[in-house]
C-alpha cells in the first residue's frame, strides 16, 4: 500500500513540476510568424539536451496590440548512427492562460477610457489660440502636454497602472507602449499626440506628432518649413488669422479662398498686418 501510495505521490509531484513549467516572452507589436519565431528561438536556447522530450507553456505578450499567444514547447532528439545527435524544437498553440487573458483585458480596457476621454477633450483657446501658434513656438508643446497631463490625470494613471502591474506579474522588461490619439483644438483644427506609457520608470511621455487646422493643413513646427508650402483655405477669416501668425516671419498668403501659397511678403499684393 505505501509503494503505491508514494507512486501516486510521484505521479502528483511530477504533473505539478509540469504544470508549473511557465515561461513568459516579449512581442511588441508582433506580427502573427513573430510569435511562432520567437517561441522556437526560446526554445532552441533555453531547453537543455537532458530536458528533451519535456513540455514547455511559453506565452507571448504583445503589450502594443493588448493580445497574446500560447505555445507548448518541446526538444525532440533525432538520433542518427553516423551522426551527432541533433535536436528539433517543437511547437504547438494552445489556450493563454486565465491570469495572462485577465491581464490583457484590464490593460485594453483602462486603454479604452483613455481614448474616449482623449476624444472628449478640446485643447481650449487660452491655451493655444490657434494651431498656426506652434510654428516657431518655444512654449506651445510644454503648454499642451501640461494641459493633457492635467486633464487625462486620472485615465493616464490607470493605464500606466495596468502596465506595471502586467510587467510585473509576468517579468516583462520592454514596456514601452505607444499610442496615438487626436485631440481638437477649441477654434478648430487637432493636434496628434502619441503616449509613451513605461511600467520602469513608473511614467507616461507626452510627445506632439503633427498638428493640424481647421482646414486640414499640416502646421509646419519649424519656420524655415513655411515658404512655398501651398495651403487650403474656405473661409477669409481663416487666411486672415493665418497671416495673423507668419506674417512676423515676413510670410503671407493672398487674402482668398482655395489653395494660396505662403509667400515673402516682397512677394506679396499687400503687406501683412504687424504683428505686435
Amino acid at each position: 500500500m505505501r509503494i503505491v501510495y508514494a507512486g501516486l505521490l510521484f505521479l502528483f509531484l511530477q504533473s505539478f513540476a509540469h504544470a508549473a513549467q511557465q515561461e513568459y516572452l516579449e512581442c511588441n507589436d508582433c506580427v502573427t510568424s513573430g510569435y511562432e519565431t520567437k517561441v522556437t528561438q526560446w526554445g532552441t536556447q533555453n531547453i537543455e539536451p537532458f530536458e528533451s522530450g519535456q513540455q514547455f507553456q511559453v506565452t507571448v505578450i504583445d503589450l502594443t496590440n493588448t493580445r497574446a499567444k500560447s505555445f507548448m514547447v518541446s526538444k525532440q532528439a533525432m538520433n542518427s548512427p553516423s551522426k551527432p545527435t541533433r535536436y528539433i524544437v517543437s511547437i504547438s498553440e494552445t489556450a493563454v492562460p486565465l491570469a495572462v487573458n485577465n491581464r490583457l483585458s484590464s490593460l485594453k480596457a483602462s486603454l479604452q477610457v483613455l481614448k474616449s476621454n482623449a476624444a472628449a477633450t478640446t485643447i481650449p483657446t487660452n491655451v493655444i489660440k490657434n494651431a498656426w501658434e506652434f510654428t516657431n513656438c518655444a512654449y506651445c508643446k510644454n503648454v499642451t502636454q501640461q494641459y493633457l497631463r492635467n486633464t487625462l490625470n486620472s485615465s493616464l494613471t490607470s493605464a500606466v497602472t495596468s502596465v506595471s502591474e502586467l510587467a510585473q506579474a509576468f517579468d516583462l522588461v520592454n514596456t514601452n507602449i505607444l499610442n496615438r490619439y487626436r485631440v481638437n483644438f477649441e477654434n478648430g483644427g487637432y493636434v496628434l499626440i502619441e503616449l509613451t506609457m513605461n511600467s520602469n520608470p513608473h511614467e507616461v511621455l507626452i510627445h506632439i506628432v503633427e498638428v493640424v487646422d481647421k482646414d486640414l493643413n499640416t502646421v509646419p513646427l519649424d519656420k524655415s518649413k513655411l515658404e512655398d508650402l501651398s495651403v487650403r483655405v474656405t473661409e477669409l477669416s481663416h487666411a486672415d488669422t493665418i497671416n495673423s501668425f507668419i506674417s512676423k516671419f515676413q510670410l503671407h498668403i493672398s487674402r482668398r479662398t482655395g489653395v494660396v501659397r505662403i509667400r515673402p511678403c516682397a512677394d506679396c499684393d499687400e503687406k501683412p498686418d504687424d504683428d505686435e
